[in-house]
């Protein structure tokens, strides 16, 4: 009888813990912020989280591919999450420093052909760029993360790449750089 009641116990206890494992993704961006800015300072953040790490899915997948050795059956499960990918709006309020750049902000600004005038328009107003940040995948067990990040400041500045992340004493860091691009 004890045997019957210690396995319901038991799954219990394991799913709820395979939950806690999950990070929430505002807070790992919260944290990647802070690493790349040197501290919590007010940033712009676009309200469209990016679907995608490369500009198309097969890129995504041969990065993934190529990060087997490294991440094993875990880059299979990240690539399961890119895949699956539903669109996501960041809640800005829910990453420290963060002020959302919404999407008709966004498309009505950017849209059309006088990229030049609508980014002095753009910065009459805002004064700095703008953070475009991908929804994060995780590891499985959550202490592993892939992460897109592009900071646009005009029609030829900005810069921007995928990054390899892990948890660890703690915090996150960002372990290598997967890919980067730079504007100028």
């Amino acid at each position: 009888m004890k045997k019957f009641l210690l396995t319901p116990v038991f799954l219990l206890v394991f799913l709820c813990s395979l939950h806690a494992q999950a990070p929430d993704p505002h807070s790992f961006v919260t944290e990647v912020m802070r690493f790349e800015k040197d501290s919590v300072k007010p940033f712009l953040l676009r309200d469209s989280a990016v679907s995608h790490f490369y500009p198309d899915w097969e890129s995504d997948s041969t990065m993934l591919a190529g990060l087997k050795n490294e991440l094993g059956a875990d880059a299979d499960y990240m690539l399961k999450q890119r895949m699956e990918f539903k669109p996501q709006v960041w809640d800005a309020s829910k990453i420290k420093g963060a002020t959302s750049l919404g999407e008709a902000y966004y498309k009505k600004t950017f849209s059309g052909k006088k990229q030049v005038k609508n980014w002095e328009k753009y910065y009459a107003v805002h004064k700095a760029g703008y953070y475009e940040i991908s929804t994060p995948v995780f590891s499985r067990d959550g202490k592993t993360a892939i992460l897109y990040m592009a900071y646009h400041c005009g029609t030829t500045c900005g810069h921007g790449g995928a990054s390899l992340y892990r948890f660890e004493n703690g915090k996150w860091k960002e372990v290598r750089s997967l890919f980067a691009w730079i504007k100028n």
